[in-house]
């Protein structure tokens, strides 16, 4: 155990830096309320008008603070949902499917989410808001702001059909998630 944990230890920075490169990962992700054009042009005008910004894409999201049991316990994080089309063809910050499966219908969770209890066919409840949703694990994807605990926000995608559902029960908001890098050399 030592070993692996001198090896993870050492390689740490080196395999988040590959991973980020990998991913075309963000730097920044923002989640905003007010998915209408008017807010997609502000957003848009102003990520364009700082010298600082590298690159950025605008999606349709929906976000709410939610919860589901995990490990003995339970995670309590702001969950942004995609649907799968979209976190797996952003031309920033997108997702990378480590396990999927035959299932067509449910929900990927960031594989540092896979447990005993969580695992492919097997049914997670999540608690969004106020509203619970069961929703039967199809796989489990890479991430490396939203698919971590580097990030308040915990990305969630969810098939089209389970997408499309959710957006019709008003649970979660659509929203703009809209992640954004500055180049590597510069802070805000």
């Amino acid at each position: 155990m030592l070993n692996l944990w001198l090896m993870l230890s050492l390689d740490y920075k080196a395999n988040f830096d590959r991973y980020h490169d990998k991913l075309h990962a963000e730097q920044v992700t923002l989640s905003v309320d007010g998915g209408t054009d008017t807010m997609q042009r502000f957003l848009s005008q102003t990520l364009e008008s700082d010298r600082r910004t590298k690159d950025f894409c605008l999606d349709n999201c929906m976000h709410m603070t939610g919860s589901f049991q995990y490990n003995g316990g339970e995670v309590s994080s702001w969950f942004v949902f995609l649907d799968k089309e979209t976190a797996l063809s952003r031309s920033i910050g997108r997702a990378e499917m480590v396990e999927d499966s035959e299932f067509d219908s449910g929900i990927y969770l960031p594989v540092l989410y896979k447990t005993e209890d969580i695992d492919i066919g097997e049914t997670v409840e999540i608690s969004i808001g106020s509203h619970k949703a069961a929703y039967v694990v199809c796989g489990f994807f890479n991430s490396i702001m939203m698919g971590s605990h580097n990030c308040t926000l915990t990305e969630l995608i969810l098939t089209e059909d389970k997408y499309e559902e959710l957006q019709t029960r008003v649970y979660a908001p659509t929203q703009r998630c809209v992640p954004y890098a500055w180049p590597i050399n510069q802070t805000a």
